[in-house]
């Protein structure tokens, strides 16, 4: 009975051998089977097993002693070879992707956390509100592919708008340029006026303008609108500096987006005061446009000529005393500013009395009064006009009044006297265009 228990045990241990065999077979082709699933070959070494034969007790062999289970081991060690250079072992191949790197402007070079080193420092921005209350998107413009913008000063415009005087065309001018120069925009300036006839640049221009573009510059539209606010005077009610209301700039941005496009290009006219300080470069392009024709250098040079003056050596006084006695309304003079008039220019030429005055005056009437008082005093007594406002402009009184822009512009200084607030264009953008200097009075008499 011994015997066949020993035996039976011995046939038990030789059919676990085998089946353990038969599951470490059964494990090997599971792994090898695993490789579709992760699209790789994946190499298995299955080490040799540890039970076979030799692990069966000898004892059991010859049937000495009872088989003992726990010499036997029921689980293997499957090493997994992941080794680069081993031809047999596929790694999945990683594709690469282009990585947009951001680029960065100047600003972002700016350190918040040291104020010192960054005090001077330039911060680029695009800003498109010049108002702290009021908005407005030069976008808008951009979207309507405009390049260039156009100041047309001509005599009347659509709805028989008419114009005003040729200070404020010099001073939209101005506007123009430093707000294309602010947002990229190309400036142009075309004078369809009379006064083309004595600019050098313009005069065969104009003629033809009058035959074949005729019915297009009917068509062009004015800015009516003035961002002027009001003046700052000194105790002496001298003009210091100039404020204006920068939400008319936003008006200004809409009223562009409403005109039509041609070629990339919008026409229109403005009166707009400049916003910033006239740029040396913005001064020479105006030069450049009213620069005279021979005509006028010539009348120019007979006028100084006979007044006995020479460029740059002679001071201004110019007196502008209101559109109703420039347009002939009334050649009648209100007695307290004819006085407060006698006084300021009695103080001027007394302290001053080695320069040589030239007298320039809106009209005739004011030089004749003053020059009773003032012999010392020099005038031209030319029939002038107003070239804005709708008068009928004849040849030459259009010729006189450019012949005392340009007798301005060759002096030394000029001293203005008004009746207007926002004082007198005429001589004030004279003197800027030509580095003069320039004061202007506001003599306020109610």
């Amino acid at each position: 009975m011994f015997n066949k228990n020993k035996q039976k045990d011995y046939h038990n241990a030789l059919a676990n051998a085998f089946n353990l065999k038969k599951n470490r077979e059964n494990e090997a082709k599971r792994f090898q089977n695993i490789h579709p699933k992760i699209n790789s070959i994946i190499r298995v070494d299955i080490q040799k097993a540890i039970v076979d034969d030799s692990a069966i007790d000898s004892t059991l062999l010859n049937v000495t002693d009872v088989y003992k289970m726990d010499s036997i081991q029921t689980s293997t060690s499957i090493p997994l070879n992941m080794r680069n250079n081993d031809d047999n072992v596929f790694i999945p191949k990683i594709e690469l992707k282009d990585i947009i790197i951001p680029t960065y402007s100047d600003n972002d070079k700016y350190d918040i956390n040291n104020i010192n080193r960054n005090i001077n420092q330039t911060i680029e921005m695009d800003v498109y509100n010049l108002d702290d209350n009021f908005d407005y998107d030069i976008s808008k413009l951009y979207r309507k592919k405009i390049q260039t913008i156009t100041n047309v000063y001509q005599e009347s415009y659509t709805e028989n708008i008419k114009p005003t005087g040729f200070g404020d065309f010099i001073r939209g001018c101005y506007f123009l340029l430093q707000f294309c120069s602010k947002y990229k925009f190309q400036p142009k300036i075309i004078i369809n006026h009379p006064i083309a006839v004595f600019l050098e640049k313009f005069y065969k221009v104009f003629f033809l303008n009058q035959i074949v573009n005729k019915p297009l510059l009917r068509l062009i539209p004015m800015f009516t609108e003035n961002n002027w606010k009001d003046s700052k005077f000194d105790t002496a009610n001298y003009i210091v500096d100039t404020v204006t209301n920068n939400k008319t700039i936003g008006d200004y941005v809409n009223y562009l987006c409403s005109l039509k496009v041609l070629n990339n290009t919008i026409f229109s006219y403005n009166i707009m005061f400049p916003y910033d300080e006239i740029c040396e470069d913005h001064k020479k392009y105006v030069r450049e446009l009213l620069q005279p024709t021979k005509e006028i250098q010539l009348y120019l040079d007979s006028t100084l000529e006979t007044l006995d003056v020479y460029k740059n050596c002679y001071s201004v006084i110019h007196i502008r005393s209101g559109d109703k006695y420039l347009n002939d309304d009334t050649k009648i003079f209100d007695t307290a500013y004819f006085k407060k008039l006698v006084y300021e220019v009695n103080l001027l030429i007394c302290f001053n009395p080695d320069i040589s005055y030239l007298l320039i005056a809106d009209n005739n009437e004011i030089k004749l009064l003053l020059m009773e008082r003032f012999p010392c005093l020099k005038a031209v007594f030319k029939s002038i006009t107003h070239i804005g406002e709708g008068t009928i402009l004849e040849r030459e009184k259009v010729k006189n009044t450019m012949l005392d822009f340009y007798l301005m512009a060759y002096a030394n200084s000029i001293n203005s006297y008004t009746c207007y607030a926002h004082g007198s264009g005429f001589s004030y953008w004279c003197a800027m265009t030509y580095n003069i200097p320039h004061k202007c009075m506001f003599i306020n008499i109610k």
